[in-house]
């Protein structure tokens, strides 16, 4: 539900002059902006990513996007040991 604010709130900064609210990264921006000013607090389920780290929620896993943009999802369990 917050992404959907979020997007919403994009969409209709269209004639303010900023950046361009259909620009994927300028969406992410602003979700990593509000994201950055709520604890994650859901329940664990493990998220394995593409960088091999085991994050305990999705929320986890997107603020450390926010940082490492290259990163993907790969599976709702923990990642291997290497």
């Amino acid at each position: 539900m917050l992404f959907v604010f979020i997007v919403f709130i994009a969409l209709i900064s269209v004639g303010s002059g900023q950046d361009d609210p259909y620009d994927p990264d300028f969406v992410l921006d602003y979700f990593c902006r509000e994201l950055s000013h709520h604890p994650c607090t859901f329940p664990t389920r493990h998220i394995c990513a593409s960088d091999g780290r085991t994050y305990n929620n999705l929320c986890e896993y997107q603020k450390a996007r926010c940082v490492f943009r290259e990163i993907n999802f790969v599976d709702f369990k923990p990642c291997a040991a290497t």
